[in-house]
C-alpha cells in the first residue's frame, strides 16, 4: 500500500480503539493502536458537515461523496500535498480519468469480482485489480437503497453512526430554523497519522 514508516505501524494491531473529537462543522476520530516500544499509532480522520472526508493516507486524500438524486451520487476523490508534487502510490490513475478508480470487475452473480480462489492463497479480500475496490464492493453490493434496520454495527462503526447524527441535527436544524449562515471558523482541517508515547494526547498534537 505504501512506503510510509509511520504507516507500517498499522500492521501490529488489528483491533483499534477509537476517540472523537468534537469539531465546529463536524468531528473528528482517532483509530488508536498499540506499536512496538510502547508507542500507539493513532491515525486521525476529519469528517466536515456535510460532504467532506479527510483521510490518512501517504499523502493528504479527500473523499467526497455528493448525492446527486435519491439514487445516484457522485464519488469524488482527491489526493494533495501542500508540499511538493503527488507522489507514485496505488492511487494510480485509470485509464479514464473521468471515471476512477477502474469499475468493478463483476456484478452481483460474480461477487462484483471477488476472487476467492486468491482468498485462500492469502489475499485478504480478493479484489487485486485497485485496492479500492473492496470498498467500492460493500458499497455497491448493499443496493440504491439499503434497509438500515438490518445493520449490524460495531465499535468500528461508531464514526458512521456519529456522521449521520450530525446530518440529521442539520436536517432537523433546517427544517425548523430554514437555511443558517455558515459559522466562520479558523479551526485547520486536516487528517494525519503520527506515533506518540504513553500519555500524550492525540488531540493536542499538530499533524504533519
Amino acid at each position: 500500500m505504501s512506503n510510509n514508516p509511520v504507516l507500517a505501524n498499522a500492521a501490529f494491531d488489528a483491533a483499534p480503539v477509537y476517540e472523537f473529537d468534537d469539531r465546529p462543522n463536524g468531528f473528528r476520530y482517532a483509530g488508536i493502536r498499540h506499536a512496538p516500544e510502547g508507542r500507539r499509532y493513532i491515525r486521525v480522520t476529519e469528517y466536515a458537515r456535510p460532504w467532506y472526508c479527510f483521510i490518512p493516507s501517504d499523502q493528504g486524500a479527500c473523499f467526497m461523496p455528493v448525492p446527486i438524486d435519491d439514487e445516484h451520487t457522485a464519488f469524488w476523490a482527491i489526493r494533495y500535498d501542500a508540499a511538493g508534487p503527488i507522489a507514485e502510490s496505488p492511487w494510480k490513475p485509470a485509464p479514464d480519468p473521468m471515471n476512477w478508480p477502474p469499475p468493478l470487475p463483476g456484478g452481483r452473480a460474480e461477487r462484483w469480482g471477488q476472487n476467492r480462489a486468491r482468498m485462500k492463497q492469502g489475499s485478504f479480500s480478493g479484489f487485486e485489480q485497485h485496492f479500492l475496490h473492496e470498498d467500492l464492493a460493500v458499497a455497491v453490493s448493499q443496493g440504491v437503497i439499503a434497509d438500515r434496520s438490518k445493520e449490524f454495527l460495531n465499535a468500528g462503526d461508531a464514526a458512521v453512526v456519529r456522521m449521520r447524527k450530525e446530518l440529521l441535527g442539520a436536517l432537523d436544524e433546517f427544517e425548523s430554523k430554514g437555511p443558517q449562515p455558515a459559522a466562520p471558523t479558523t479551526v485547520r482541517v486536516k487528517a494525519g497519522q503520527l506515533l506518540l508515547g504513553p500519555g500524550a494526547d492525540w488531540r493536542a498534537q499538530r499533524l504533519p
